[in-house]
């Protein structure tokens, strides 16, 4: 009956050790105002096909990811290593050793005997902690939350680097555009000021309107400068985003064909979005996972307050001469086992556990808090569906006087209009 009691109780206390990892609060989304959107290679509805190698390149050769690919590597080698712990080790020992015994001590050596002592041995030692209140198999799980973790990490930075492709693709083609209006201006200007000059000599208009005309020459002069270094700067953060070579970025070479910015048609998405295309974010999953880790190393902490139990075992074989090393006499071997508990050391777990609980309740915080973010403030939609109607609301189309028509950015219009040139 007491043998009973004893495994019933030892049972119930394992079970309550048990890890049983607290879900992520239930976010208050708001209600669907759109079916489901597709946004798998969603640059590719722009129609672009030098947007498309761009992007491929870019994802093939982005440092970034480069560098998120290296940490879900890292955070690879550390679910391994947190595995290790739920088995034996076994090693291999082999040693030699060589002494002299005094011969004048207080215990002398009987007569006859060699002060000289060889002792040779080889063997195999093994050692192993029963997991009974799943501390490792929980920092394990805990381990694999933070591989996850650092997976979704690297989806966010591939988005991030998609959108930002996409993004100075456009504002390249919308430089070059601005940097040609602009050209063309000034071959106006220059014609206006040099039909000002021959009116001012002739005396039908006086010095006032001839300096008129030079100041809005100089001006486009001055716009021109600056859509050429805009142009550049462009080109040099596509360069950096594809990965490529501090001299590249110098002096950078971005293949486009200006003519894809004529009557380009911005994909449009429906009005609203769906109520879980924030649960589909990479950071918002990623939140998710740290969550989860966190709470499992709460586990992790509270199973320090049980006893520890391991087990200890050799065998090898032991001589004084190596042609009776690998004897059945010289054969050794042993067994032990050991329980250690905690008593004066429990503050230090107590604190443990209570640092644990803390980092949890900050990640829960700062996830409710993001999720939040994201819903009101609308700074991640636009980011991960760069192709949608905010981009749509970023673009003109300017319609030239053949009827030629050309994408340009918002950032573009008050430069345009200063130049009397009518936007769509």
């Amino acid at each position: 009956m007491r043998k009973t009691f004893l495994a019933l109780a030892l049972a119930a206390l394992i079970a309550g050790c048990a890890s049983t990892p607290a879900p992520p609060p239930t976010l208050d989304l708001p209600p669907a105002s759109a079916g489901d959107l597709k946004l798998e290679r969603w640059w590719t509805a722009f129609g672009d096909p030098t947007l498309d190698t761009l992007v491929d390149e870019a994802l093939a050769h982005n440092l970034d990811i480069a560098a998120a690919i290296a940490r879900v590597e890292y955070g690879r080698a550390l679910v391994l290593l947190a595995q290790s712990d739920q088995y034996p080790t076994v090693d291999l020992s082999v040693g030699a050793s060589r002494s002299r015994s005094t011969q004048v001590g207080s215990n002398p050596l009987p007569f006859g005997f060699s002060p000289l002592a060889t002792d040779l041995a080889v063997g195999l030692q093994a050692s192993y902690e029963a997991d009974l209140w799943g501390k490792y198999r929980t920092a394990t799980a805990a381990a694999r939350r933070d591989l996850m973790a650092t997976e979704f990490a690297r989806e966010g930075v591939r988005t991030m680097v998609e959108a930002d492709t996409a993004r100075y693709y456009f504002n390249l083609l919308a430089a070059d555009v601005q940097l040609q209006l602009l050209e063309d201006t000034l071959k106006l200007r220059d014609e206006s000021v040099a039909l000002q000059k021959d009116r001012y000599q002739a005396g039908v208009i006086g010095e006032y309107d001839l300096r008129t005309a030079e100041a809005e020459r100089a001006a486009v002069a001055g716009d021109i400068a600056v859509a050429r270094r805009a142009r550049t700067e462009f080109e040099s953060a596509l360069a950096v985003l594809l990965g490529r070579s501090p001299r590249e970025v110098f002096a950078p070479t971005i293949a486009r064909d200006v003519e894809v910015a004529r009557a380009t048609s911005v994909p449009t998405l429906p009005s609203g979005v769906p109520s879980d295309v924030l649960a589909r974010r990479p950071d918002i999953q990623r939140a998710e996972a740290q969550l989860a880790a966190a709470n499992l190393r709460i586990d992790v902490a509270k199973a320090d307050y049980f006893p520890a139990i391991s087990l200890t075992g050799n065998y090898g074989t032991q001589a004084g001469a190596l042609k009776n090393l690998f004897t059945g006499p010289g054969v050794v071997w042993g067994l032990a086992a050991s329980l250690l508990q905690p008593l004066i050391g429990l503050k230090a777990i107590e604190a443990n556990v209570d640092a644990q609980t803390a980092r949890r309740n900050e990640v829960l915080i700062n996830y409710v808090q993001n999720s939040r973010v994201e819903i009101f403030g609308g700074t991640g939609f636009d980011t991960v569906v760069v192709a949608g109607t905010a981009l749509a609301d970023t673009f003109y189309i300017y319609t030239d006087k053949d009827g030629r028509q050309y994408l340009y950015g918002a950032g573009l219009k008050s430069s345009y209009q200063r130049q009397g040139i009518a936007l769509s």
